[in-house]
């Protein structure tokens, strides 16, 4: 690489993290699941639940003390990586996301929000670096400076970093799965110990990352074993097979619960039963134009030019198994949502520029690439900033000394109301479907401090919650707010 096109991409992706970091600031909430992620990094799940009760509980109010303590490790919470480990053990995800996140929220106690987002910082720059490994040993230089453009300056960039779980480091272990099969390929087949060692730590931590990674580097392997068969490379095919051999081993006698989850999880082999195969499938094209800014059939046509083209193993390396990948991950994923393809994003937007730059030229890729980011930026938001949740934060530290009613329909989603019940004195959860209104009628908290704030999601019926209360002998006091996320009252005892 020379020089020039090296300061270039540096700059780039200096900028690209500054524009991540600028709509980090801008995030307000957070998706149930990055609490989720906080919580279950940090804190003994496995033993006390989240911060649920069991269905057949009455619910109990939470102070901010003990919601903080499933935040961040204090008195009250001695977790350890032996808990990490249970926590997934217990849940349908494989655990090294978590340790790693462990020790950055021991590091980063004091931005518990924020500190996984660092960690994803981190991945952040390994992604680009893998990403110009790959089109150097693609002798693809030229085609460097309009990648990282496309994707640094891109929705699904920001989507992959601002969303607090584990999809950027999958991305990472993804490209890295890729580059060292291109670099195999490239190089005749041989495989050097150094490679060897690599490929083995690659898909070993990229399968104890996410379950998904197994499917994409499963379709890699294939075409890679063919091909070396093919040009009658044994001794290569037979090294490569043992390190898939004893990677997968490995994996599986450190998480042996991953068979459990993969065969009978919610997220395992079950999930090929999903029926609405093209809806999913016309869901999970619109996903690609909001987050790549082209549209679908654009991508089929200019990539399916270039593999009818140039049909060469390095091109069914890496456009097969992207769409491999991509068409079983609508039938299989149990939410239609950009995080389930975020680990292919980088190596499709490649190719994308790749097809411009050496069909069209590469000044060309990048004039094109650079109106598709501003573009982007203009027609889309990026998905995790939660910007409506803004009026729940500034409520809860106006009535911070208030007790907070959260009143839900299930016994997770509330999660991503964590950042209120921090500020609250006291929380209780209310859950809908298990009848739970009924206990706050003769509520001791609530009648001794003659007020409280309510607190539920727009979806609700807001009116029958508010009839509810009315019968308790609750009224409205003030209306906090009410957007499309979110409504909040302050309400008090009647003639209190």
């Amino acid at each position: 690489m020379s020089k020039k096109t090296g300061v270039i991409s540096f700059i780039i992706i200096l900028l690209g993290a500054f524009f991540l970091v600028f709509f980090e600031m801008k995030k307000e909430g957070f998706h149930e699941d990055e609490i989720y992620s906080i919580t279950s990094s940090i804190s003994e799940v496995w033993k006390t639940g989240l911060l649920q009760k069991n269905v057949d509980e009455v619910p109990v109010w939470k102070t901010k003390e003990e919601v903080l303590s499933k935040l961040i490790k204090n008195e009250n919470n001695h977790s350890t990586l032996v808990d990490v480990y249970q926590n997934q053990v217990a849940d349908v995800h494989p655990p090294f996301f978590y340790f790693c996140s462990h020790f950055f929220l021991l590091m980063f106690s004091n931005l518990v929000f924020h500190a996984i987002f660092l960690l994803n910082l981190v991945f952040y720059f390994l992604v680009n670096w893998i990403l110009i490994l790959i089109l150097k040993k693609m002798k693809k230089e030229k085609a460097i400076i309009p990648t990282l453009l496309f994707y640094d300056f891109s929705i699904v960039m920001l989507n992959t970093f601002t969303f607090q779980r584990m999809y950027g480091m999958l991305t990472f272990f993804g490209l890295s799965y890729f580059y060292l099969n291109l670099k195999i390929a490239m190089d005749d087949f041989a495989i050097s110990k150094k490679t060897a060692i690599l490929l083995f730590l690659t898909t070993l931590f990229g399968f104890l990352t996410q379950y998904f990674f197994v499917i994409y580097a499963l379709v890699l392997f294939v075409i890679q074993m063919l091909h070396m068969f093919k040009q009658k490379k044994n001794a290569s095919a037979f090294w490569y097979f043992l390190i898939h051999v004893g990677a997968a081993l490995f994996g599986l006698l450190l998480f042996p619960s991953s068979i459990s989850h993969i065969l009978f999880g919610g997220r395992g082999v079950g999930s090929f039963l999903n029926l609405h195969y093209f809806d999913r499938l016309r869901t999970f094209f619109r996903i690609i134009l909001e987050n790549m800014n082209v549209s679908w059939y654009i991508i089929f046509v200019l990539l399916g030019y270039s593999f009818y083209r140039h049909h060469d193993h390095v091109q069914q390396l890496l456009l097969i198994p992207i769409f491999v990948y991509f068409f079983l991950i609508v039938q299989i994923v149990p939410f239609l949502e950009i995080r389930y393809i975020m680990m292919i994003m980088p190596l499709l937007m490649l190719s994308f520029v790749l097809v411009l730059s050496d069909e069209i030229h590469p000044n060309f890729a990048i004039g094109v690439v650079i109106c598709l980011s501003i573009l982007g930026i203009i027609w889309h938001e990026p998905q995790f900033l939660y910007s409506s949740y803004s009026d729940a934060k500034k409520a809860s530290e106006t009535y911070h000394d208030y007790s907070m009613v959260l009143v839900t329909d299930n016994t997770f989603t509330y999660l991503k109301e964590v950042p209120e019940m921090i500020q609250y004195q006291k929380t209780i959860v209310i859950n809908l479907n298990h009848d739970e209104m009924k206990y706050l009628e003769d509520d001791v908290n609530i009648k001794e401090e003659g007020s409280f704030v309510l607190r539920f999601e727009s979806y609700l019926n807001g009116s029958d919650i508010l009839e509810q209360l009315a019968t308790m002998g609750y009224e409205v006091k003030e209306k906090l707010f009410e957007n499309q996320e979110q409504v909040g009252y302050v309400m008090e005892v009647r003639n209190a």
